[in-house]
Parts: structure tokens; C-alpha cells; sequence
């Protein structure tokens, strides 16, 4: 049977195979789901996905437990005097629909904060568009989104670059630079590129404080102290200059600023980089001399270093690492791609309804309006001051709706997450589970599922996704919900559709859902890396220069530096030596963990018994100079806050380093981190290389006398 030849999404019985993107996670595996008596039975990998190839992780097999967990919600909720009750969906949108009027009434449009969660910002999903017009509707420039923690810096200093985003073609590669990313446990499709160049003799460098199982196969694994990977990048920089190890004829032909990034560097020795991020400076220039001389090179740093003082120009010097050695469109290198490829044909936003008034964030930090137009505004990360940092009579931000997001579990400054949504005067939570977020919101409301409802991606591919179950009776679609709030404001004509495949059709028009999916059975549309090589010396760079742009006068007109330059941690053994005495070791939160996506499945009986528990990664070196015992509790402290958790003693970390995986929500990483903006170009928090200390702690709770 073959699976893209199925349509009907419940078919009345036997069995049926459904093609799909995987939801489990932004990677988008193509899947092959089975569906029997509208159940879905078994979960396969897509062979003729054309990244994927068949390869899925144990999250996609979840997807039927998933489904049907006896955890999810049902029915919208909502909470009186601390207890949760059942109520209708009439009464639930009418309930949200009276506080958010009343409020913009008496407060101004400014009273409503609305964020997006990963579900919901996939790329170009329906949802997406929805709750952006939404905000533009209601005239609120209060958006926050789950890209003010995640890849929009990386994006954002790649268009700065190349005028595109590129994708490394792993598996072609004669050298594989993996820094700060472990794609076993993030990415198994780029796991299973890397192992398929390592049979052909690719050579690979890991940058990585732990130890991972990549870093054990390696040629080379470095360990830099948490935070100083841009000063490790600039002197790589400066001995491919120095040694006369770049590309020539590409840098004279098709770069803009080479002359000033030469002058530039100079100042970062591998000396000077050794002293301050730990490596030493003869292995600085063994990675610079391998990656520089291989036929072919390409670098995988994902998004974890850009949560950094200087995280958007760390990826800008990734960028200009692969330029000025011409890993450029080429076998091996960095590939173009690109994620908008399938653009909606009707307008989405509809800015003139908000008066003239910049999206928050959109002022301070106007990178992202400036490259990502199509996609983001500004950036708020700290948020929380909307509520916290004015006087209860003149604060305007008053309600806020969450869709999809769990911030008391993944935004940073856990307690002033938690101080925010107790003072606001009304929250709505949009999530199938009663997450902590959840538990802290005044009505839930539980959407559908991905696999209840037909959408489009673009990760990885534009892939259009037939519903492929039933939602549970009565359960609305986030689409629905969206539409149907904007209905009951009073705002109808800008949201008539009753379906997602009503607005769909609309937003895409002359296509339609129905048209796409009879020419494309399976879905999928097209993959997002551009074919071709070498298409710049036609085309040139998307960018004013028309050439790469390792020196930017677009970042210099922004206020900040046009060549990528060291910052450094604002508190680290370097800057603030006598805050290391007291805080001796470096925290690095945020390693994933294959089981489980940010904060969510780890209600998963299957992936719950792979990974029962939280824990923190230490050396046994610092466990013995500290007397933690392995599997007993510890205590580890910042200066933000401090976090109980249960160590895990490791030879696989580098000394003086703390490593916390986040998303538990009994072990709550980001009580330790700070939401004050770090990053002075993209305005993203610090979420590793801070300072820390730790002690044991009994039993019973309390620390030894002793460590008092």
C-alpha cells in the first residue's frame, strides 16, 4: 500500500496510511502514520522525505500515547477561588472576550499581552497568522514569542551575512564543525548526516563543554568555558588571516570588508583566546588549520550560543568563518535556504489598525524589523516589567493570553515569571495540559492537536499536513479559537473563517487546501535548501553590498559594531573575579534531551522510564572538592536564585562546570537565570556561561553544618 496515495483522514475501517510532518518537534521528520477505526496504531519514518529519509526519534513513536493521554483536557476550564471547574466553550470565549474588551476599554489596547508558543510558530502555520492579526486587530503592541528565546538571533545574523539563512550539508562535508550543539539529542536526522560523513572519512571537531557521544568520536573535542565561544570563533578567524589559510579568490571577489576584519582581529590571539575561554592556543589553531585546509568545511551551532552577552555576533562569525574559507553554495559547505519560500498571497498583519504604535521591543532592538520583516518585530524577553516595573494605578498591561507556551517552566527569572502572572488581573492559557503555566491561568483553553487538524510548516521543507484523526468532541482547532475570539470582540469581518481550511484558502487564494493536497498526495511541496552551486557568481549576495558582508553597514547604522566583537560574560572569572570567589563554578543550562521538547511529553510513560528524572551535571572533581555524592541532592545558587536538584557525577563535563537539562518542572532551570537582556544586538538573556556555587544537602532537606 502506498502510503501517499490515502486522502480521507478517517476512513470507516481497515487500515490507512497518512503522510505527515512529525509535531513532536521543529525538526518535522516525515512520518507515515497508520490509522485504523480512526485511531492512529503505528508511526513510521517517511522514506522519501529528503532530509529525514525514514530516520525518526523515540518522540514520534509517542504520538498515540500523546493523543490519547488520559492527562489531556478535554473541556475548556476555569478556576474560582483556586478550584478548577468545567464549563462550554460559549462561556469560556464569551468570558475572554468580556475581560479583554473591558479591559482595553478602561486601560487602552496596551492592556492585553499576548504570546506565542513553539505550536503555534511553526514556520507558516495558520495559527500564526491568526494570533498576529489578532494583536494588530485588538491594537495591542504587547507580543511576546518563543522566537525571543530561540533561533531569530542565529537567522537574523545569517541574512545580516549572506542576505539568506544557510543550512550545512553535513553529509558531503570533509570537515564538521559541531559547536555547542549535540544532534543526538536535538536533531537525530543531522546525528545521522554527521555518522554517514564520518564513514566517508569526514573529519569532526566538537566545541562543547560536556562530553558527549559525538565529542567521544571526534577528532578533536574542545571544552571553552560556558560564554567565551566568541572569542574561540575570532581567533580561528585570525589564524586562517594570518596564515594565509582563506579562499583568495572568493574574499576578493565576493566579500565586502575583508581589509577591516584582518585589522580587526589581530588583537585576538589564540593567546588571548586560551587565557580567557581555556583552551589551549595550539588547539585553537589545530581546529582554525583543519577546518581552514579540508576540500570542504561546514559549521552546525544551532541556537544555544546565541544566549550569550555577544550571541548574535558569535553567528556572525560562524558566518564569516564559512566565507572567507569559500564553504560558500558549495558540496560540503553552507548551503542557501531559506523558510518563506510559500508566502500567503493575502495580507496577514494589518499594522493601520494599530495606530501608528511599534510592536514592544520593536525600538530597542530594531535587528529583527530590520533583516526578519516578514516574520518579527522586536524582542521583549523581560516582559514581567510590563506588569512588575509600574504602580498598580498607571500599569497598562493588565490581561494576557498564552498560547502554547509554558514561560514559568522555560522563560528565564522563574520567580519573576510567576510574581507577574499572580498580579495580572486575568490570564488565558491555551495548551492541551494543565502545565505549570496552565495551573497559574484563570481559564484554560485545551486546542487540538496536530494530528486533529490540517496545517502547513516550513522547518524544513513546506509540507501541508491532512488532519489526520478526529479531535476529541467539541475540542476547537487553535485557528477556530482565534477566529472565534475575534468574533466575540467585535472584530468579525477581519476573522469569517470557521475552519482552519477556510483561512488557509483565504491566505493563500488562487490556491487551496484541497487543490495542493489532489496535486501533492503525500503533502509535501518542497524542501527548503536551494539546489545549485556556486549561484553568487551569477546572483550575487542578497545584501546592499551584493557580496557577503564580513564588515555591515546595516549593523553599524543600527548602533552596534559592524565586525563581530568579544563582549564576554558580564560576570565570569575574567570580568568580576571576586564574584568568582564566591560563585567558583559556570553554569551551562539547556542541554536537550531526545525524550522530551523543551517542557513538554514527561507526563510520556515510555519516555518517562528513559529519563525518570532532573538532574545536574558535575564533574568529580568539583563533587569531591565540594562533597557532592553522586544521585544526592545538591543545592546550586546564582546570584538570581538557587535550585535544588539531584547530581549526576561525571568524568563526561569539563571541570568547573555545571550542566542542567531544562523544561522539568520539578527542577526548574531557570530559577537560576536572569531575563535581564544580555545580548546588547538581539536582546536575548544569558542562559548559560554564569556564575554558581553549590553545596550537598541532607535528606532531610537541610545543608551540613559545615557548608553553612
Amino acid at each position: 500500500m502506498n502510503p501517499t496515495d490515502q486522502i480521507s483522514p478517517n476512513p470507516p475501517g481497515g487500515q490507512q496510511w497518512v503522510t505527515v510532518p512529525c509535531p513532536m518537534c521543529t525538526n518535522q521528520c516525515g512520518l507515515n502514520l497508520c490509522v485504523e477505526n480512526g485511531k492512529i496504531t503505528q508511526v513510521k519514518g517517511w522514506t522519501e522525505h529528503p532530509r529525514s529519509r525514514g530516520r525518526i526519534c523515540v518522540k514520534a513513536t509517542q504520538i498515540p500515547a500523546n493523543a490519547y493521554h488520559e492527562d489531556r483536557l478535554r473541556h475548556p476550564m476555569i478556576k474560582k477561588k483556586g478550584t478548577w471547574r468545567q464549563i462550554s466553550w460559549d462561556e469560556a470565549l464569551d468570558t475572554v472576550a468580556t475581560k479583554l474588551n473591558e479591559g482595553r476599554e478602561k486601560y487602552g489596547p496596551e492592556s492585553l499581552g499576548v504570546m506565542l508558543g513553539e505550536p503555534c510558530c511553526m514556520a507558516v502555520e495558520t495559527e500564526w497568522f491568526m494570533i498576529w492579526r489578532f494583536c494588530d486587530v485588538f491594537g495591542t503592541p504587547n507580543r511576546f514569542e518563543v522566537a525571543d528565546l530561540c533561533g531569530f538571533s542565529t537567522f537574523s545574523g545569517q541574512i545580516a551575512t549572506f542576505g539568506y539563512l544557510i543550512e550545512p550539508d553535513v553529509e558531503n562535508s570533509d570537515c564538521i564543525i559541531l559547536w555547542g550543539t549535540n544532534p543526538p539529542a536535538s536533531d537525530i536526522v543531522l546525528a545521522g548526516q554527521v555518522q554517514s560523513a564520518l564513514k566517508k572519512g569526514a573529519k569532526l571537531i566538537v566545541i562543547d563543554p560536556r562530553r558527549t557521544y559525538l565529542a567521544q568520536r571526534a577528532d578533536v573535542h574542545i571544552t571553552p568555558w560556558p560564554g567565551t565561544d566568541g572569542i574561540l570563533a575570532l581567533a580561528m578567524i585570525h589564524v586562517i588571516i594570518s596564515e594565509n589559510l582563506y579562499d583568495a579568490e572568493f574574499v576578493e571577489n565576493y566579500t565586502h570588508g575583508f581589509d577591516r576584519l584582518a585589522e580587526h582581529v589581530k588583537k585576538y590571539s589564540p593567546e588571548e583566546a586560551a587565557r580567557i575561554s581555556g583552551v589551549p592556543a595550539e588547539d585553537i589553531r589545530k581546529i582554525a588549520r583543519m577546518y581552514a585546509t579540508s576540500k570542504s568545511g561546514c559549521i552546525r551551532s544551532y541556537f544555544r550560543t546565541g544566549f550569550l552577552r555577544d550571541g548574535w555576533q558569535n553567528h556572525r562569525s560562524y558566518c564569516i568563518l564559512s566565507a572567507i574559507t569559500g564553504n560558500v553554495q558549495s558540496p560540503g559547505g553552507e548551503l542557501k535556504t531559506g523558510y518563506t519560500q510559500f508566502a500567503p498571497n493575502r495580507p496577514v498583519r494589518l499594522p493601520e489598525l494599530m495606530g501608528g504604535v511599534n510592536c514592544v521591543g520593536e525600538d530597542e532592538y530594531p535587528l529583527f524589523k530590520t533583516f526578519m520583516p516578514g516574520f518579527k518585530d522586536g524582542t521583549k524577553v523581560d516582559w514581567s516589567d510590563l506588569v512588575l516595573e509600574q504602580p498598580p494605578q498607571v500599569r497598562k498591561m493588565r490581561n494576557m493570553i498564552i498560547a502554547g507556551a509554558n514561560p514559568v517552566v522555560t522563560w528565564p527569572n522563574t520567580a519573576r515569571i510567576k510574581e507577574a502572572l499572580k498580579k495580572l488581573d486575568f490570564v488565558v492559557v491555551i495548551d492541551p495540559r494543565k502545565s505549570a503555566t496552565a495551573e497559574m491561568a484563570d481559564i484554560v483553553l485545551p486546542p487540538a492537536l496536530h494530528v486533529e487538524k490540517p496545517y502547513m510548516v516550513g522547518y524544513h521543507g513546506i509540507f501541508l499536513s491532512r488532519q489526520v484523526i478526529e479531535p476529541p468532541e467539541g475540542v476547537l482547532t487553535d485557528c477556530q479559537i482565534w477566529s472565534e475570539l475575534g468574533r466575540r470582540i467585535g472584530s468579525g469581518e477581519y476573522f469569517p473563517w470557521r475552519t482552519d481550511e477556510e483561512a488557509f484558502d483565504y491566505f493563500f487564494a488562487p490556491m487551496t487546501m484541497k487543490k495542493i493536497l489532489e496535486e501533492h498526495p503525500s503533502g509535501f511541496l518542497q524542501y527548503n535548501v536551494f539546489p545549485g552551486e556556486r549561484q553568487y557568481r551569477q546572483e550575487g549576495f542578497m545584501t546592499p553590498s551584493g557580496k557577503v558582508e564580513l564588515y555591515s553597514e546595516r549593523v553599524k547604522q543600527l548602533g552596534h559594531d559592524p565586525l563581530p566583537t568579544y563582549l564576554g560574560p558580564r560576570e565570569s572569572p575574567i570580568s568580576t573575579p571576586e564574584l568568582f570567589k564566591e560563585y567558583p563554578l559556570i553554569l551551562n543550562t539547556g542541554h536537550m534531551q531526545v525524550e522530551y521538547w523543551h517542557s513538554q511529553y514527561r507526563e510520556l510513560e515510555t519516555l518517562r522510564k528513559r529519563v525518570p528524572k532532573p538532574t545536574a551535571e558535575i564533574h568529580s572533581d568539583d563533587a569531591a572538592r565540594f562533597r557532592i555524592r553522586n544521585g544526592e541532592p545538591m543545592v546550586i545558587e546564582t546570584t538570581t536564585g538557587s535550585l535544588e536538584i539531584e547530581s549526576e557525577v561525571t568524568d563526561d563535563i569539563a571541570p568547573g562546570v555545571i550542566s542542567i537539562a531544562h523544561g522539568w518542572e520539578n527542577a526548574l532551570a531557570n530559577q537560576l537565570t536572569s531575563d535581564v537582556p544580555a545580548d546588547p544586538v538581539s536582546g536575548f538573556p544569558a542562559f548559560t556561561g554564569l556564575l554558581c556555587r553549590v553545596r550537598p544537602v541532607k535528606k532531610g532537606g537541610q545543608p551540613p553544618d559545615q557548608c553553612r
